[in-house]
């Protein structure tokens, strides 16, 4: 599971963080499970760092490299791929807008542009491709 994107409360900048459940099956220190939830574990990754790593998988001389969620909403890819999709000067952070919650908490930050909605028809084109229901 890949969270939203958010600001991290101590100040590192925008992050996401992947979690996973952990199942156990099989006799443990007295006790037998099967196939039951005993944890989960997960790990944070600053979007700054995430964008490096990404801009670093080049399979071919003319990919572009991006994350996008199951929304089609852009994750993570490097400033010249954000100006291809939506226009120079745009950057990942242009990509996100801050909402708050109300509650006086920490606001989390909400991924707000669709590649969908992108102003280039190629890229709106292929984006509703793959997120078209089967």
């Amino acid at each position: 599971l890949w969270t939203q994107p958010y600001l991290d409360p101590a100040g590192a900048g925008n992050m996401i963080s992947a979690i996973t459940p952990i199942y156990f099956n099989g006799p443990f220190r007295g006790h037998t499970f099967n196939d039951e939830y005993v944890a989960a574990t997960g790990i944070d990754i600053l979007l700054i760092y995430m964008e490096s790593l990404v801009a670093s998988v080049k399979p071919t001389a003319s990919a572009l490299p991006l994350v996008i969620d199951d929304d089609a909403h852009l994750v993570s890819a490097p400033s010249e791929v954000v100006e291809a999709i939506f226009g120079p000067g745009v950057t990942l952070e242009d990509t996100i807008s801050c909402e708050g919650d109300g509650g006086g908490a920490i606001s989390q930050q909400l991924l707000s542009c669709k590649i969908t909605e992108s102003d280039t028809a190629d890229w709106r084109w292929l984006m509703t491709g793959i997120i078209a229901e089967p």
